[in-house]
C-alpha cells in the first residue's frame, strides 16, 4: 500500500548523544512488553497494545520521537498528527536521505517520553513526547544511491533542518519512485547483531 504522507527526519550530529528523539531508530525499545506498563498509562489502548506486541512478536521496536516545539507555533505536532500506520519515513544526514521505514503507530506518550528521556529537554524545556513506531524491516540505500535532498524540491538551501511531513499526493508519489529506485531491504535485529559483533 502506498503512503499518504511521508515524514522526513535529520538525524546527523545529534545522533550520538545518549538521550533525544533521534536516536530510537539505532537504539529501539527491547520489545513491547517493554514498554507496556508505560503505554497503558499513557491510555493507549489495550486492544492497540495487543495488535503491536503481535505486530513485533518480541522484536525490537524502533521509534522516533519530536518536540511539539512550541515556539515554532507547534510546528511539528502539526506535521506529527497527520501522520498514520502505513505511511513512511525518510532519515536524512549529510544532505542525503540515507533510510526508509514504515509506521505501524503514532502516540502522544508523555509518560513513555519521561522514562525514556529522564529530566532531558531542548533548550526550550520540550521533551520528546511524540512518538512514531516503525517496522522492524526497513529499506537502507547504498552510500552511491542515497536521495540528495536538493531533488525534492523542499527548500530554498537544499538542506533539512527540523522534522517535516510531505503531504501533496504528487511529491509523495515522486518520492515512493525514488525509493523504489534504490532501496535494499534490511532487517533492524540482524543489522543490530551484525554492529554489537563489531
Amino acid at each position: 500500500m502506498e503512503p499518504k504522507h511521508i515524514a522526513l527526519y535529520p538525524t546527523g550530529k545529534h545522533e550520538n548523544k545518549p538521550v533525544g528523539g533521534r536516536n530510537g531508530f539505532q537504539k529501539p525499545f527491547t520489545n513491547v512488553d517493554e514498554i507496556r506498563e508505560l503505554l497503558i498509562e499513557d491510555n493507549v489502548d489495550a486492544a492497540k497494545i495487543e495488535d503491536l506486541a503481535a505486530e513485533y512478536k518480541q522484536q525490537p521496536v524502533p521509534f522516533r520521537a519530536v518536540t511539539p516545539l512550541v515556539h515554532l507555533g507547534n510546528r511539528s505536532k502539526s506535521y506529527w498528527k497527520k501522520l498514520q500506520p502505513g505511511d513512511w519515513a525518510l532519515f536524512y544526514r549529510d544532505r542525503h536521505f540515507y533510510a526508509c521505514a514504515t509506521i505501524t503507530f503514532t502516540g502522544h506518550l508523555p509518560a513513555l517520553a519521561q522514562d525514556t528521556f529522564g529530566e532531558h529537554r531542548t533548550d526550550k524545556d520540550e521533551i520528546w513526547d511524540l512518538f512514531c513506531f516503525f517496522k522492524t524491516q526497513y529499506d537502507e540505500f547504498d552510500k552511491d544511491d542515497q536521495i540528495p535532498f536538493e531533488d525534492l524540491d523542499l527548500s530554498s538551501d537544499g538542506v533539512l533542518r527540523y522534522f517535516k511531513v510531505v503531504s501533496d499526493p504528487a511529491k509523495v508519489s515522486e518520492i515512493v519512485e525514488m525509493v523504489k529506485q534504490t532501496s535494499k531491504i534490511h532487517n533492524l535485529i540482524s543489522v543490530r547483531a551484525a554492529l554489537a559483533r563489531g
